[in-house]
């Protein structure tokens, strides 16, 4: 199982532990507080937990 962090217009980051995901996660949450909303597109972010060969399974997602 990997923990995957995504955030718009980020490449997706891989970690082998959750403490690890959500340590990226938290950054990347603070980084879409300060960005601006554009034409009504709200950024976000989530974190997943993906197992292989089967769907991620979203752990949290952060909207402005």
């Amino acid at each position: 199982m990997k923990y995957r962090v995504m955030m718009d217009g980020k490449p997706n980051e891989d970690f082998d532990t959750e403490p690890e995901a959500r340590s990226v996660f938290g950054k990347r949450k603070a980084e879409v507080s300060k960005t601006k909303i554009v034409n009504g597109i709200r950024p976000s972010c989530n974190i997943h937990r993906c197992y292989q060969g089967k769907p991620c399974e979203v752990i949290e997602r952060y909207t402005k």
